[in-house]
């Protein structure tokens, strides 16, 4: 019953709003979007021509015309060794595992970047900052990502 009366207020309502903004419309002119839509066609008329089976029997032979394929003749470039040999590029040697990339000395001479840990700012979790003007929320510590079943079953990633 509340359903029902409510629907009937809102239709009510959108029928008011509707009609009271339609009788505000300065002017009521209909606008076409060019001249075109304007312009009359004269009255078209049927002429005998238009049916006559002799005349359409007889021109549409006449109305297309079969063009005559030349013929593909080969031409001495296509068939000249100067044109399609190309000059020989040189190829790279073969990649091979050299002594220095397999030696655990030569990495660990090697200078290893660490980053820095990442840390919550002040800044971050300032809400006027972000201007939201609610609380932030500050988690203490990130869960650690966990390898599910799913994620493995390849069903899944098709």
């Amino acid at each position: 019953m509340k359903t029902r009366i409510l629907s009937i207020m809102m239709m009510a309502m959108t029928t008011i709003i509707m009609s009271s903004t339609s009788a505000n419309a300065i002017e009521r002119v209909l606008r076409s979007a060019s001249s075109l839509e304007n312009a009359k066609d004269p009255a078209m008329t049927i002429e005998n021509w238009m049916t006559s089976e002799v005349l359409w029997n007889n021109s549409l032979g006449s109305n297309f015309e079969m063009a005559a394929e030349n013929g593909l003749d080969m031409e001495a470039w296509m068939t000249n060794t100067i044109v399609w040999d190309m000059s020989v590029v040189a190829k790279d040697d073969a990649m091979t595992l050299e002594t220095w990339m397999t030696t655990p000395m030569m990495w660990d001479m090697m200078g290893n970047e660490m980053e820095t840990g990442l840390s919550l700012e002040a800044w971050m979790v300032n809400s006027m900052v972000w201007g939201n003007g609610g609380a932030v929320l500050e988690t203490a510590a990130e869960n650690p990502l966990v390898l599910s079943d799913w994620m493995l079953n390849e069903e899944n990633w098709k």
